[in-house]
């Protein structure tokens, strides 16, 4: 054999095991590459493609291999492409929305001052998820939802001002579980049918309404604030949901990271928010550890679901969970002594539910814990808040 040409053979396999490539899917520019072949050795043999027939032979089935192969490169590529146009978009609407919120210029909050005490101490929570902002049904809209949340936010602040008679309300939890929002775009049609107006409204007033509504009056009590911020299934654009980074790769990563932009401007030192990228956040509330999770991969509503879900995740991050809290199934559950509690939703009984055979409420949900050495775990009460 011509040693030029089996100089070129043998350059095409070694490029072939290294590239992890057929030899047939060698190209002229990958041989040209590092020079030991030259152009005019490969037209001395007719070129690559008569090179490739002689020696190389194809038959169908290495070509229909060949051919899927590429079709599932351009694919991830194009996936690749879409997936970085996404998170530009997120990084640019993050940059605008902080240098806009940089410029103005936020009411002062007056804070109440704290007072060293003697009472047991206590944290209490405030369980905000399934608001559903953008929804539209008979009896929710907007002016409803924004109505609902004022309320929701003086009842809280009622009963932290009760128990302070009888403990040292030292740390509040806002725990917001997901759904924040409804998603114009989800489900197609269906979704669009149901929602008042786009995703980018929808994420607009979420952010206003969580910040003016819940956060910034809640936080004139001056008691610290820890705010947990999980996403659930309505809060993307696609119809499937995914599970690369559910934190980071849905609308709520937006909505979130702006209300810390909020409350970075408002100089709110008290209030701290904790967004994962993964789908979950754990707390440690006097010892005992909480999950808080939107719960949409929970298989159903039942109790011995919930705490198969609570012994994986236990396994998963090597902690032994104590309480689970979560959204998602629109009804107030509480089992095992305040062990597992799931949030009801902020719009309450609508097409949806009905359709399922739900019985839903209007209503949010109120937690308190206590130090305590003489009680099995710090949970002390449950109070499920119905909403007008």
């Amino acid at each position: 054999m011509n040693k030029e040409l089996q100089t070129i053979l043998t350059q095409i396999k070694t490029l072939a095991k290294e590239e992890n490539l057929r030899p047939q899917e060698i190209t002229k520019g990958m041989l040209l590459k590092n020079g030991i072949i030259s152009e005019w050795m490969l037209r001395k043999f007719g070129g690559v493609s008569a090179i490739m027939k002689a020696h190389f032979p194809v038959d169908d089935k290495d070509l229909l291999e060949i051919k899927k192969l590429n079709d599932t490169k351009k694919y991830i590529s194009k996936l690749e492409r879409e997936l970085s146009e996404k998170r530009l978009t997120e990084e640019m609407i993050l940059t605008s929305i902080s240098e806009g919120i940089s410029k103005i210029t936020l009411p002062k909050v007056k804070v109440q001052k704290t007072k060293k005490s003697k009472k047991r101490n206590m944290t209490m929570e405030l369980m905000i998820s399934d608001v559903h902002y953008g929804k539209k049904s008979e009896t929710f809209n907007l002016a409803i939802c924004r109505k609902r949340m004022v309320e929701l936010a003086e009842v809280f602040i009622r009963e932290v001002e009760s128990s302070k008679k009888e403990h040292n309300v030292e740390h509040i939890i806002i725990a917001l579980l997901g759904d924040i929002i409804e998603s114009y775009t989800m489900h197609g049609v269906e979704s669009a049918l149901s929602s008042e107006f786009s995703n980018s409204v929808q994420v607009k007033e979420a952010i206003e309404s969580l910040f003016f509504d819940i956060i910034l009056p809640i936080s004139s009590l001056g008691i610290p604030i820890t705010i947990p911020a999980v996403s659930g299934n309505h809060d993307r654009v696609e119809s499937n949901r995914t599970m690369q980074n559910p934190g980071e790769n849905n609308l709520t990563w937006i909505i979130y990271n702006s209300l810390n932009l909020l409350i970075k401007q408002s100089k709110l030192d008290q209030v701290k928010m904790i967004i994962p990228k993964d789908s979950f956040v754990v707390l440690n509330i006097y010892g005992n550890n909480a999950l808080y999770e939107h719960t949409d991969n929970v298989k159903a509503s039942t109790e011995v679901a919930f705490e198969n879900h609570i012994q994986k995740r236990s396994t998963q991050i090597g902690k032994v969970i104590d309480f689970l809290r979560g959204g998602h199934w629109h009804k107030y559950l509480c089992y095992g002594r305040g062990r597992i509690i799931i949030n009801e939703s902020v719009p309450g009984q609508d097409s949806y539910a009905r359709v399922l055979g739900y019985d839903s409420h209007a209503g949010q949900t109120i937690n308190y814990y206590i130090e305590t050495k003489e009680r099995p775990t710090c949970f002390y009460k449950s109070f499920p808040v119905y909403l007008k």
